[in-house]
């Protein structure tokens, strides 16, 4: 109520002052800097069939290591870091190496960029399909409520993609974790990281 008062003083006395008052809470936004070999790979690389990333050892991991430790900057400065699909295909990705509690942050505002047109459709619906180091942890995680919650919200912000909706639903239903559990048994491979409970 303070901050009204002084604000109605502030109008009454200069006009000058109200635009100084507006421009400070505002700050400067700065493009994101990112090291040569950063933007080199943000240029040359892609993503496999299997998703995972091209590239050397030391670029992959390189890669993997600025996403896991700037991906919230990233995500709020994507018109600078990726722009484009194949780009953000490359952060998704590398986002699978994230610990279970960032990951699911990471889709959270992955989904808030979308929705801001800022992650390209077949980017966001491609997150909730990770095919990589997060294969089936939504649905090893299905009765977390972190889940739970980020998969009705893909429901209803995807609800044109039929395929998502059948994926948000079996993953929801405990179907996907049935599915993906039998499919990694075959192929000897370790189940997904599970959440910790909240």
């Amino acid at each position: 109520m303070k901050a009204l008062h002084l604000l109605k003083f502030v109008m009454v006395k200069t006009r000058i002052l109200i635009v100084c008052g507006l421009l400070i809470p505002c700050g400067v936004i700065h493009a994101m800097t990112m090291a040569p070999e950063i933007t080199a790979y943000l240029s040359s690389g892609s993503v496999t069939e299997f998703g995972t990333l091209t590239g050397t050892s030391a670029q992959v991991t390189g890669f993997t290591d600025f996403v896991k430790g700037n991906w919230n900057a990233i995500l709020n400065d994507l018109d600078t870091v990726a722009p484009d699909e194949r780009r953000q295909r490359l952060l998704i990705c590398a986002a699978e190496s994230l610990s279970p509690s960032d990951y699911m942050d990471f889709l959270a505002l992955l989904l808030d960029k979308h929705q801001e047109n800022k992650v390209k459709k077949a980017v966001a619906i491609a997150a909730l399909s990770p095919a990589a180091r997060k294969y089936g942890f939504l649905a090893f995680n299905d009765q977390h409520p972190q889940v739970r919650a980020l998969c009705e919200r893909a429901k209803t912000i995807f609800a044109d993609v039929a395929d998502l909706q059948d994926l948000m639903n079996e993953t929801l239903s405990g179907e996907q974790r049935k599915q993906i559990g039998a499919a990694l048994a075959s192929e000897n491979r370790a189940q997904p990281e599970i959440l910790p409970t909240p």
